[in-house]
């Protein structure tokens, strides 16, 4: 799967680096963070199937058709539906697709400025021992309330993001994938397991299981569709 001497695009070195790289994709801050808030908002188990459902009729056969685009072309966005679709509103499409990503990135940007800070904060001992939840929060309403030092986190990620783009797909993205995605789904079993021992951990795992779908109306069903998509 390496790239030939007459092919200077970048491309996968194996199939267990692009499965990383995937989860990588769906397995971000709009799953770890934001999906467990809208579960409990939106009627537990019941949310959890309609979002599976919406996951199965909707985001799996766009994520085939995308990957089916990209193999058959092996361009970017708006070169691929260029080629497929000449002289059509399709490649319409393709902008919409860098667009978005362009957006995306100046929210993830953000946040892992925030994540570099705190993991900064958590090495020095700034964080990690709040007395309440509202202690927490007034500890992060002032960090971000500080534009310099937000400012500088971001940017910080910035480079490192860019660093590793800029190494290509092989060399960057899957060699840092092949080191952060281990680490992230070790963490995520970690906070698994500590969020079990927490008082009223199995009255959550009860929620979650016992789907109420009398909570299920066009809201929810919007909103899952929403996050499927997202993912």
């Amino acid at each position: 799967m390496k790239p030939s001497s007459n092919n200077h695009r970048g491309l996968w070195a194996s199939r267990f680096g692009f499965i990383l790289a995937a989860s990588g994709s769906a397995v971000g801050l709009g799953n770890v963070w934001k999906f467990p808030y809208i579960v409990g908002q939106n009627g537990g188990g019941a949310f959890v199937l309609v979002y599976l459902l919406c996951i199965v009729v909707g985001g799996l056969p766009i994520m085939l058709a995308e990957f089916t685009i990209g193999r058959r072309t092996g361009l970017d966005p708006v070169g691929a539906f260029r080629k497929l679709a000449p002289g059509t509103p399709w490649i319409s499409i393709g902008y919409m697709g860098v667009l978005a990503g362009f957006l995306i990135l100046s929210f993830y940007g953000v946040v892992g400025g925030w994540t570099l800070a705190y993991v900064a904060k958590a090495v020095t001992g700034s964080v990690g021992h709040f007395a309440s939840a509202e202690e927490a929060g007034k500890f992060f309403g002032n960090f971000i309330a500080d534009t310099p030092q937000v400012i500088f986190y971001h940017t910080v990620f910035m480079i490192m993001t860019m660093a590793i783009v800029l190494r290509g797909v092989h060399g960057g993205i899957e060699k840092a994938c092949e080191i952060l995605m281990p680490v992230l789904f070790f963490m995520l079993f970690v906070l698994m397991l500590r969020s079990l021992t927490l008082d009223g951990a199995m009255k959550g795992v009860e929620f979650y299981l016992s789907p109420d779908f009398s909570k299920i109306d066009g809201s929810v069903i919007l909103t899952a569709m929403g996050q499927a998509f997202f993912s």
